[in-house]
């Protein structure tokens, strides 16, 4: 049993209509699996009508009689055209139990048969089609400078105007420059008044100036007393030239595994203009360093700037290694002279771009290549003595690399206790046997927990340990592994014991 309950239908041009059906059995619930229902159109305008969800449908197995309803959308596939006429929708369902079908009619109305009257095909609204940008650079910087905004004015049915009702339009701009920068040149609207073309459309150009901000773009036309206003249009202005306060250069770490060992560091430059906005995605980076080889000058490498105004690359620790001490300590002063004390291993890395006006825009990072052996000193040569219950006098303690570094960021330090059970002993100070010691990322010269750790043994025995009793104390040190899987390590120890 086929039901429609709307077996009448009145199509307009260009228009559609839901027409809702119910199949079901003689008991109202759904017939069995396999059925096939389809769908066939007759009638003078057959031709001009297309049905939307009218493919053929295959029935399931199912018992819920909320399956049983069904939909057809039929719809006129040739709007603003056609000769109008009757057509008939026949649904069929065809299976096991035999055959049935169902017939619903219809009109379609021409565009001819539509009389429209004169008031609704004035100009009655404004239609935003299309912005071939919304992120516009700042003038000069050799990026996108301009978008071309196009609308479409309508009238009361949504039907572009035609040259017979040609409009003209006004153009403003509202814009909001950044707060803090001021000086420089505000964007353009061209032109500022238009009129429609044969189809309707208006367009726009937007130019940017040497100023960053937000703008908004409002078309207005005039229809009488009227005034009809469009939706604002809202373009952003960024992304100036490169600016040396907002130029940073990064190191994924300030000390590191090098010289005569392979290693890979990744650098990091940010690029951000005078309105600190990032710059424009593509600039380019132009990276250099005293020691090594660094990538540059090549998008695969990340030398061009991101949308986020990011630039990164990796150092090689090849030759020329750091063999002396750098030649320059920092790009206008001597602060870290004293630190290094021309100890060879450190090195400057470079990151350069232009700015306005061909100005060049640098920034520069110290960093340290370490090298081996870990080198241990003040480890004492004899056995360290501490009275019951108390603790040993201080010990201090170096761990540096082969040139007198630091060891790399990273480098853990362990500590690790052997004696008699009955007794505890414990190592406190710059170090312990509690937890791991890292060396930090800002630990780039010699120093307190950098390279000098001040230790004592402790003896935590209940009444204290017996006279002559005695422990190891082993500290372990272990580099990050470079790039290539290759690390250094130092095990060192020493006896202390109870007199």
């Amino acid at each position: 049993v086929i039901t429609v309950p709307k077996d009448t239908i009145t199509l307009f041009d260009g228009g559609e209509n839901t027409v809702d059906f119910k199949v079901a059995d003689a008991s109202n619930n759904p017939i069995s699996e396999g059925h096939v229902i389809s769908y066939s159109i007759t009638g003078s305008v057959s031709g001009e009508i297309g049905l939307r969800n009218g493919g053929t449908i295959v029935t399931g197995d199912v018992t819920d009689t909320s399956l049983t309803n069904y939909s057809v959308i039929v719809k006129d596939n040739l709007p603003l055209s056609g000769t109008g006429g009757t057509f008939a929708v026949t649904v069929s369902v065809d299976g096991v139990t035999g055959r049935t079908s169902k017939t619903f009619y219809g009109k379609l109305y021409s565009p001819n048969n539509i009389v429209v009257p004169p008031s609704a095909r004035e100009p009655a609204q404004i239609a935003f089609i299309s912005s071939t940008a919304t992120d516009l650079s700042v003038a000069g910087v050799g990026a996108l400078e301009n978008a071309l905004l196009t609308y479409e004015v309508r009238d009361s049915l949504g039907v572009p105007i035609d040259r017979n009702k040609r409009t003209v339009a006004t153009y403003s701009m509202q814009f909001f420059p950044n707060s803090f920068v001021g000086g420089g040149t505000a964007p353009k609207v061209i032109p500022t008044i238009d009129s429609t073309d044969d189809q309707g459309k208006l367009r726009v150009s937007v130019v940017s100036g040497t100023q960053a901000g937000n703008m908004q773009i409002v078309v207005r036309i005039q229809v009488g007393s009227n005034i009809i206003t469009s939706q604002p249009v809202k373009i952003t202005i960024h992304a100036g030239f490169p600016d040396q306060a907002h130029f940073t250069i990064t190191p994924g770490r300030r000390s590191f595994l090098g010289h005569n060992l392979f290693n890979e560091i990744p650098f990091t430059v940010t690029v951000g203009d005078t309105f600190s906005n990032p710059v424009a995605t593509g600039t380019a980076v132009y990276f250099h360093s005293q020691a090594g080889i660094i990538q540059t000058g090549n998008s695969n490498f990340g030398a061009y700037t991101n949308i986020s105004g990011r630039a990164s690359v990796n150092l090689l620790t090849v030759n020329p290694t750091p063999s002396a001490a750098p030649y320059s300590y920092l790009p206008s002063s001597g602060a870290y002279a004293a630190l290094i004390n021309n100890r060879p291993g450190y090195h400057w890395v470079y990151a350069q771009t232009q700015g306005r006006n061909g100005k060049n825009v640098i920034d520069s990072v110290l960093v340290l290549q370490c090298i081996g052996p870990i080198t241990p000193g003040g480890v004492p040569a004899g056995t360290v003595t501490l009275s019951p219950g108390g603790s040993s006098a201080d010990i201090p303690l170096t761990l540096k690399d082969g040139n007198g570094n630091p060891l790399p960021e990273g480098t853990a330090i362990t500590v690790s206790l052997t004696y008699d059970a009955g007794i505890a002993f414990s190592v406190s100070g710059g170090l312990s046997n509690g937890a791991s010691t890292t060396i930090s990322s800002g630990s780039l010269f010699p120093g307190t927990g950098t390279t000098d750790f001040t230790i004592r043994v402790n003896d935590l025995t209940s009444g204290g340990a017996p006279v002559n009793t005695s422990c190891t104390v082993t500290i372990t040190v272990t580099t990050p592994s470079t790039s290539a899987g290759t690390f250094l390590s130092r095990t060192i120890s020493f006896t202390a014991r109870v007199q």
